[in-house]
């Protein structure tokens, strides 16, 4: 019995560091890092800015058609993806956007850009490792998977509430969108349903979230 036991222990612990070396092999394409500067969104003045991280100098701008707000790096760390997401503020947009910029990080220049109309005010951002993005819009309730070569929507699933910072899992399989002060509870995404399959209850509201 005793044998049984220690085999059972043996084999969980197995099981345990398999699982350990699959999530550590398995990088967040949402926190990167590189070795190509820092890049910073500047939301009042409209620009995107770079720095060099060592000497905390501002290398290059690029001014944009409208406020940024956010941003996501791909995976490959060739584009950055930012949203224009309108001249206000959560709860008071009057003038809401609907495009997302793609900046080249090698010319720092906008190489696309994709409407998401008739969805507005896009917010947080996330990658996968595959290249899709996920773009929150508050105004519109929904969380969009969309293909960034095409610019096409794939998707766009209802949140239940104004959803504005998102996490999407390393594997691409979930989404968690924090709906603030509109609805107590995060909404859970299952990403390859593309439907809402959950909430997470948080009773005094959620903001900021990260996978």
């Amino acid at each position: 019995m005793k044998s049984k036991f220690v085999k059972a222990c043996v084999i969980s612990i197995a099981l345990l560091i398999a699982a350990l070396s699959v999530a550590a092999a398995m990088p967040d394409p949402n926190n990167p890092t590189g070795t190509g500067g820092l890049i910073m969104i500047d939301k009042r003045g409209g620009y995107v800015r770079f720095f060099d991280p060592m000497t905390l100098k501002e290398t290059s701008n690029l001014q944009l058609e409208a406020p940024p707000h956010e941003l996501a790096i791909s995976a490959d760390h060739k584009t950055a993806f930012v949203p224009l997401y309108g001249d206000g503020v959560y709860g008071n947009n009057p003038n809401p956007g609907h495009k997302i910029v793609a900046i080249d990080l090698t010319t720092r220049k906008v190489s696309s850009t994709i409407d998401v109309s008739p969805y507005q005010a896009p917010h947080g951002l996330q990658v996968d490792a595959n290249g899709t993005l996920y773009a929150t819009c508050d105004l519109s309730r929904k969380f969009l998977i969309i293909d960034p070569k095409s610019g096409k929507i794939q998707a766009a699933v209802d949140t239940d509430g104004t959803g504005h910072w998102a996490a999407v899992l390393p594997d691409g399989s979930k989404a968690y969108v924090a709906n603030k002060n509109d609805r107590l509870f995060v909404s859970v995404i299952d990403i390859k349903a593309r439907k809402m399959v959950g909430q997470i209850p948080m009773p005094k509201g959620t903001q900021g979230i990260t996978s």
